[in-house]
């Protein structure tokens, strides 16, 4: 039973690697000139969620790569990035072959997240960091207010 985890793993692991080939591949070989044509509301949108999707598929790497998988009560790690992360500027990738390797990192993590359980509750914030949270998410709603009235 155990070689057949580690060989999921391991699997799994090939997969975000090659799938950040991939990204790596678009973002910073054609995606560049295709972003670059972009508004720069969209433009920000596409270069935000390639951003995401590096920080998805490290996050997967680094969960693969702990071999404490299974700890002594039974439970995996957490995985630390959530899969049903902000969706809202995925959008800004339209049907580019960015919005396919977005889609495919979503799916990763959402396995792997499976793999590892439940996420422990994050607790609220508090004081000056709750409000700059509050005014980053309404400058974002912004961003994405303009996107969707062009």
């Amino acid at each position: 039973m155990e070689s057949q985890a580690s060989a999921e793993l391991d699997s799994l692991y090939r997969e975000a690697v090659e799938l950040a080939d991939r990204s790596r591949g678009w973002f910073d070989g054609p995606g560049l000139a295709w972003r670059e044509a972009l508004p720069p509301p969209l433009r920000a949108g596409a270069a935000t969620e390639a951003l995401a999707i590096t920080a998805r598929l490290m996050a997967c790497m680094a969960w693969l790569l702990d071999r404490n998988h299974m700890l002594p009560n039974g439970r995996s790690p957490t995985l630390a990035f959530p899969p049903d992360a902000d969706l809202s500027l995925a959008a800004a990738l339209g049907v580019s072959p960015g919005a396919d390797i977005a889609a495919a990192s979503r799916r990763l993590v959402a396995r792997i997240a499976a793999l590892a359980g439940p996420a422990a509750p994050v607790e609220p914030a508090t004081g000056d960091a709750a409000d700059a949270d509050e005014s980053v998410s309404t400058e974002h709603q912004q961003d994405i207010d303009a996107i969707w009235q062009q």
